[in-house]
């Protein structure tokens, strides 16, 4: 496997690691808005998703691979109807959440990336019982899945090669034999 989705699987099983609080972390799918008008599975919450932009611009390497920028959005989802303080419109332990996944996501180097770097992040000031809280990270990424390294390796039976070498010999010392480098190898 290799390409984008190496890069998930990187992304997601860091997070299932670090982040123990939430069991459901999977791919971003638009599951919020399916869950809220009720045409989706119901899923523990709160619970995270990942989401990769598909990059744009892509400048071409060596050897077919080719570099873009990644924009990874992390989705949280939190329902909390009363945090015990007695304002029922305040939901301070999303960052709770916030926080466990910038620690385990900011400078982690997914494969085929280089560090993720947080770069902004997203309140949910208008929602109904669930709430939707976007942290964003960005990174390079190296993309390999046309990189001739990674194809299929084909190979020849029974190449058509001729070794000959043909080491030359200088006498400069009398009854001394010094021998010199190879000089040349001719190959056909």
């Amino acid at each position: 496997m290799a390409g984008i989705a190496t890069v998930y699987q990187s992304i997601l099983n860091k997070l299932r690691t670090d982040v123990t609080q939430v069991s459901y972390i999977h791919k971003w799918n638009n599951q919020l808005e399916w869950l809220l008008d009720g045409t989706m599975y119901t899923f523990p919450l709160p619970s995270i998703f990942v989401e990769i932009e598909a990059p744009t611009n892509y400048t071409p390497l060596l050897r077919g691979y080719s570099t873009s920028d990644l924009n990874v959005r992390i989705h949280i989802l939190h329902e909390e109807y009363d945090a015990g303080n007695g304002n029922y419109e305040e939901n301070f332990n999303v960052y709770t959440y916030r926080d466990a996944v910038n620690k385990s996501l900011n400078s982690f180097m997914p494969s085929l990336c280089g560090c993720l770097m947080h770069s902004s992040e997203n309140e949910d000031f208008s929602h109904k019982n669930v709430y939707h809280y976007t942290i964003n990270f960005i990174c390079g990424f190296i993309d390999d899945t046309g990189s001739k390294d990674v194809q299929e390796i084909t190979t020849t039976l029974n190449p058509p090669i001729n070794l000959q070498i043909n080491p030359e010999v200088e006498q400069s010392i009398p009854n001394e034999i010094n021998i010199t480098p190879v000089k040349y190898i001719n190959i056909k």
